[in-house]
């Protein structure tokens, strides 16, 4: 169910100093609790330095950011480092599991730094582990073994998942995802997809995506050219 904003961007411009052209320059963006919203633009045009600002990774040279109607830039760098694990799950490019930790291990650490998220665990009356398992599960890992296993041990796909499992577990309002289907064929692109839009709307989770393949679109309920929405002069 798509309801109250879940992000707002306003006026939004970024550059790295008076010395640099913009590379960001985006009058708004908004995303509903429970959308599922693509941005697609080729490669190397600023769409993960997007996702950097909504992350507050990076600070907008202008501009307001409002995640859940908290101005991410009123809060000190360590308050935004914690509202980051609380509200938004990640799933990066290249994955960036721990290879040194197994399986559920990377799956668990934002309940590690989250205490919202180890309470929704609560809540749900699940513990991190059997979370982990179901996750897996729901993501069409059903190897009760992987669990334990070293992430390094693991194909592209595999890998994946745990990614996308580790994003997901605690509910946080929001999952980006940041190309993360590139390694992958076309068939199983879609159901890595349909199986995140499952868990996702379970929580009423919203999914911002971004990616350069403009095939996937066709599974969200909204599109945008981040060529369009950008008003960069360069």
């Amino acid at each position: 169910m798509i309801g109250s904003a879940c992000l707002e961007l306003s006026k939004i411009e970024f550059h790295w100093d008076d010395s640099h052209p913009s590379l960001i320059n985006i009058d708004s963006l908004n995303l509903n609790r429970g959308e599922k919203l693509f941005i697609h633009g080729p490669s190397g045009c600023g769409k993960s330095t997007l996702l950097n600002l909504v992350t507050g990774v990076l600070r907008p040279t202008s501009g307001e950011i409002n995640i859940l109607g908290k101005n991410l830039f009123s809060l000190s760098q360590k308050e935004r480092d914690q509202y980051r694990v609380d509200h938004i799950g990640i799933i990066f490019q290249q994955f960036n599991l721990i290879p040194y930790l197994n399986v559920y291990e990377n799956i668990s650490l934002p309940c590690t730094f989250s205490w919202k998220r180890k309470e929704m665990l609560t809540i749900q009356k699940r513990n991190i582990y059997e979370e982990s398992v179901r996750l897996l599960c729901s993501l069409g890992l059903s190897d009760e073994k992987i669990i334990s296993q070293n992430v390094t041990e693991l194909s592209t796909g595999q890998q994946q998942r745990v990614a996308a499992a580790r994003a997901l577990i605690g509910s946080p309002e929001m999952i980006i995802a940041d190309e993360p289907t590139s390694a992958l064929d076309q068939d199983t692109k879609q159901g890595f997809l349909e199986l995140l839009f499952e868990e996702a709307r379970s929580s009423n989770s919203a999914v911002l995506f971004v990616s350069h393949d403009l095939t996937l679109s066709k599974f969200f309920d909204r599109t945008i050219s981040f060529v369009d929405i950008n008003h960069c002069t360069t």
